[in-house]
């Protein structure tokens, strides 16, 4: 997590804002947010595949199938470039000391 935390950092979030996007407490972020987040969560551990859970409804209901297009099709856009950055970051003949995000 090393390589997300100073890339969430270097576009302004805090150690708080890192913090609980980690957790995706529902306490922490406004309940549309929640949704939308607690999605993206489950459909990254799910590799891309639609999540199910009693989160879904709320999901469906506070977004327009339109949205969830779009949310979708962002969720490919970030699953595409983590991966190609896998690539180019995680070298195994790269040396550490020549990371481009360190900390």
């Amino acid at each position: 997590m090393k390589v997300h935390s100073a890339l969430g950092k270097w576009h302004g979030l805090t150690d708080i804002d890192i913090l609980n996007l980690s957790t995706i407490s529902e306490s922490k972020f406004q309940h549309k947010e929640w949704a939308a987040l607690k999605y993206a969560y489950e459909w990254a551990i799910l590799d891309g595949n639609e999540p199910e859970g009693d989160f879904m409804a709320e999901y469906r209901k506070l977004y327009s199938q339109k949205e969830r297009d779009r949310i979708n099709k962002l969720l490919r856009f970030m699953q595409f470039t983590n991966y190609c950055s896998n690539i180019f970051l995680n070298r195994g003949w790269k040396k550490e000391s020549e990371s481009l995000f360190k900390g």
